[in-house]
């Protein structure tokens, strides 16, 4: 399901199989997708956030080891402040850094439906989840937040510790 890019080409040419996962999201007829690990890039993500736009059955996103970055976080963190049905985003090891946190907390201080998100691995740093930090803030629907192995260190734990004495919903990790 990888996206390749022609020779001369800046259009990504997806597989078959993800041209039909696109399909499905588009045509509300998926519930839960599984995109682990696929290498879908930043024009994956893109192509998903597109279909996600005005999709009303999907529930449950994994789209662990894809490679998404800052920029792939940033499509779906766009979405995210738009569908009203996810509530399971699963963006483990996907390089999403500073930046993507920080698009993904903007979304966050919108979004109602969400109640899932796995930051795992995603070298967001203490800035990063001061940013999430603060989003959830606002944000009392998300109950579960993964940001296991993101090097927060003590000014993100702070943060994130100082924001659940007032966020009740959040009880994972």
């Amino acid at each position: 399901m990888r996206a390749t890019q022609p020779s001369g080409s800046s259009t990504p040419n997806f597989t078959p199989e993800f041209q039909q996962i696109l399909e499905s999201i588009q045509n509300n007829t998926a519930t839960e997708i599984d995109l682990r690990p696929e290498n879908l890039g930043v024009a994956g993500a893109q192509a998903l956030a597109n279909a996600l736009r005005f999709n009303t059955t999907l529930t449950k996103l994994d789209l662990p080891h894809n490679n998404i970055g800052p920029v792939g976080a940033k499509f779906l963190a766009e979405v995210l402040t738009e569908n009203k049905t996810l509530a399971h985003l699963n963006l483990f090891n996907n390089n999403a850094g500073f930046d993507g946190a920080t698009e993904l907390a903007k979304a966050l201080r919108v979004n109602t439906t969400l109640k899932k998100l796995n930051l795992g691995y995603n070298e967001i740093g203490p800035n990063g989840a001061t940013e999430l930090a603060e989003a959830l803030r606002v944000n009392q629907n998300l109950t579960n937040l993964d940001l296991w192995g993101n090097r927060i260190g003590p000014d993100g734990t702070i943060a994130l510790a100082g924001v659940l004495k007032d966020n009740k919903a959040l009880t994972g990790t």
